[in-house]
């Protein structure tokens, strides 16, 4: 990585662990266009996200501890892990496609993304039925996997139940750091020694996250969380829509 793309990768991240911190999502959506418009591989964008998702995670679920409930998240978790191999096959078939290509592929994940976050409202049970287990647990597998975007089916799957908010956000961190290490040994053996400077790289810009977090925490504690949320809609939907419409311009 170029001195540029670090300085990118490193602003990046940060914003996205801003609104993650605000939104409850947005990592992955926010930051991986950006880092492939700066040029990044996607495996190695991807490896910048597990370390970045898991530091963030990983600090706050250590913080509140008290809230997390582990039957809450072996099911859904046991599943993604399932659905991964399905989405590592297609990251090895796109890995290493026309840069703009990829860039499309990720905006039509993310604007699906953000219509499935706006549209499916469901009224939130104690218990959900196990196929929508099996439903949310594969697409996020597939899509965490596959490019880096499996927050929200996860997201979705959490808020149908009701849940309080810290159970909620601890499952969700719980998650993410579920998928992180069997998600970096897989790109390690697939990719192998072109990833290990990444992983330093990588290993190194976690305060940035774990920064742009507590940052996101505070401001989504002072705001208007449904007036944060359409500004983190409309910048999601700009995002996809650069990234697919990239290659005409």
């Amino acid at each position: 990585m170029e001195p540029l793309q670090i300085l990118i990768a490193a602003i990046s991240l940060c914003l996205g662990a801003i609104v993650q911190g605000v939104a409850g999502f947005g990592l992955g959506l926010v930051a991986l266009p950006i880092l492939l418009f700066a040029g990044i591989h996607l495996p190695a964008a991807l490896i910048l996200l597990i370390f970045s998702s898991t530091a963030q995670s990983l600090h706050n679920l250590l913080k509140y501890r008290e809230h997390f409930c582990l039957r809450d998240s072996v099911a859904i978790n046991g599943t993604r892990l399932a659905f991964m191999p399905i989405g590592l096959a297609i990251l090895y078939l796109i890995g290493d496609s026309d840069p703009s290509r990829v860039r499309q592929i990720v905006g039509v994940a993310i604007l699906a993304a953000v219509a499935a976050q706006y549209f499916l409202r469901v009224k939130p049970v104690e218990k959900l039925h196990w196929g929508w287990t099996l439903l949310a647990g594969g697409v996020s597998g597939i899509m965490g996997s596959a490019i880096g975007i499996g927050g929200p089916a996860f997201v979705l799957w959490c808020q149908a139940h009701n849940w309080s908010t810290w159970r909620f956000r601890t499952c969700m961190w719980s998650g993410l750091f579920a998928f992180a290490l069997p998600m970096l040994i897989a790109l390690l053996f697939m990719y192998g020694a072109i990833l290990y400077p990444v992983v330093g790289f990588a290993a190194l810009l976690t305060p940035v996250s774990i920064f742009g977090g507590k940052m996101g925490s505070r401001i989504g504690g002072k705001l208007d969380s449904r007036h944060l949320r359409l500004v983190v809609f409309i910048m999601l939907i700009a995002s996809g829509l650069t990234c697919i419409l990239d290659p005409y311009f």
